[in-house]
């Protein structure tokens, strides 16, 4: 245990709010002045169970139980944004790979929105999957959130999935980096 406990917290997995309200307590817990390096992190918004992608159940719920997620959704939004905006900002000096995951049909471009807003020194590869119905923004209203230019200055690799909004994400990340060297398109 002694001899990998450099090696803890470099990569970390988090799926939905339950699991990352429950990393954010233990981080918060750790006593020690160095908090734990997180170089490379997975975020979504969603645990793997509830990664539904027929967004139709979200404007017309078939049964009782989608419309319980329906309504368990809504009152999760401020929530998430507040716990992936104090995880991102607990390792956003460490990390190198950043996958995030916004799931959520209404939603989504606001919480990319708060990650291309923050500053990532150290950060080489980036994945942001949107979801396909979300709102754009406009850029006046988006660019003024945005940190000065150079945020992200390692950043070579981006993948951008199921987004609608490829044009100003990637107008506000080349504002950040000017090393980007890979720019893949899926969904």
């Amino acid at each position: 245990h002694d001899v990998s406990r450099p090696f803890h917290w470099r990569t970390v997995v988090v799926s939905g709010l339950r699991q990352a309200q429950a990393l954010l307590s233990t981080l918060d817990s750790i006593s020690t002045p160095a908090k734990k390096p997180i170089t490379n992190l997975f975020l979504s918004d969603r645990s793997e169970r509830r990664a539904v992608v027929d967004w139709y159940r979200h404007r017309a719920p078939h049964d009782e139980d989608d419309a319980t997620m329906l309504r368990t959704y809504e009152h999760e939004h401020e929530a998430w944004r507040d716990t992936q905006r104090r995880l991102l900002s607990h390792a956003s000096s460490t990390l190198k790979s950043l996958a995030v995951m916004s799931y959520d049909p209404y939603e989504s471009a606001q919480y990319i929105q708060d990650v291309i807003s923050m500053k990532f020194p150290a950060l080489e590869e980036l994945t942001i999957r949107g979801s396909a119905w979300e709102p754009t923004l406009p850029d006046d209203i988006a660019s003024h959130k945005l940190p000065d230019e150079g945020c992200m200055p390692l950043l070579k690799m981006v993948h951008l999935v199921d987004t609608v909004a490829f044009p100003r994400i990637i107008r506000q990340i080349t504002k950040q980096s000017s090393a980007v060297t890979h720019l893949r398109f899926s969904g």
